[in-house]
């Protein structure tokens, strides 16, 4: 299996230096992602446990501080009032009142525990997208890379797939649970890792999920740091050069693929059909 890729100018840079960037998910551009929906009801016996269990009540509290979900001005005397309000009924429904204990997403908690853990890498079976070379591949000035899944891509053990993306117009269920370290966990780990919204079902996207913790970030060329993880040269099949790539970086892009290691590669020209709002691939090598 074939996937794509979509890369920027840095698309010579990360065939220059065999890496990939892996994104948390706290960190995509799509804010939904990994933050599943949650059940008022379970919610209010999760709440209910923490006033009845005194240690499990500091325990969440110093988790949430950890995580960055309670502000240094919020005490635990604060928190413990909160919930006395949610056990006892008073101040309105009981949605109303949970709002008072949490003015944050529930689901938001687990994006952003997870964004500790993991990191992923978006991939798509479709390198012809006209609205993913704009958004991803810097309005077609960049390139996409077709990486060979049927032989082991990455040199790390920390990775995990390539999973296939679904996508819904329900956000997955979490179910609550006093055993987990952010109060709650997915009842499938996998369905809230996997599924997004509909409106992203165009990007037929494919994942890898990285494992980053006690990872280093690395610095980049623009100055700023990220999840950094090197790939085999020989899995890299095809390079598309986007219809708008500059001169220059046709140049870089050329001296790089007359490498021993990519001397394989596959190398197109992406560019408009003549009739159709389409893209037409035309192979260079």
């Amino acid at each position: 299996m074939i996937l794509y890729k979509y890369c920027g100018p840095f698309g010579i840079s990360a065939l220059a230096n065999n890496c990939l960037k892996a994104s948390p998910f706290s960190e995509l551009n799509d804010p939904f992602e990994y933050c599943p929906r949650s059940n008022t009801e379970e919610h209010y016996i999760f709440i209910k446990s923490l006033h009845e269990d005194p240690k499990k009540l500091k325990s969440y509290y110093r988790t949430q501080k950890e995580l960055g979900e309670i502000g240094p001005d919020v005490t635990i005397d604060s928190i413990r009032n909160s919930i006395e309000l949610v056990v006892f009924g008073m101040g309105g429904p009981l949605r109303q009142v949970l709002s008072t204990f949490t003015n944050h997403q529930p689901g938001r908690i687990v994006q952003r525990g997870t964004a500790q853990h993991y990191a992923v890498c978006c991939f798509s079976t479709d390198p012809k997208n006209i609205l993913m070379w704009s958004h991803y591949a810097a309005s077609h000035t960049g390139m996409v890379i077709g990486f060979d899944f049927r032989r082991p891509v990455f040199y790390t053990k920390r990775l995990s797939g390539p999973y296939r993306v679904d996508y819904t117009k329900d956000r997955p269920a979490v179910k609550w649970s006093v055993t987990q370290p952010w109060g709650f966990t997915p009842q499938n780990h996998s369905e809230a890792v996997l599924t997004k919204a509909h409106s992203w079902k165009y990007e037929k996207e494919w994942r890898c999920l990285f494992a980053i913790r006690n990872h280093k970030r690395k610095r980049l060329e623009n100055g700023t740091a990220a999840h950094l993880f090197r790939f085999r040269p020989g899995s890299v099949c095809k390079v598309i050069c986007g219809m708008q790539m500059s001169f220059d970086d046709h140049l870089k892009l050329g001296k790089l693929l007359k490498l021993r290691s990519l001397s394989h590669v596959e190398v197109y020209d992406a560019r408009m059909d003549e009739q159709k709002y389409g893209i037409r691939l035309f192979r260079r090598r």
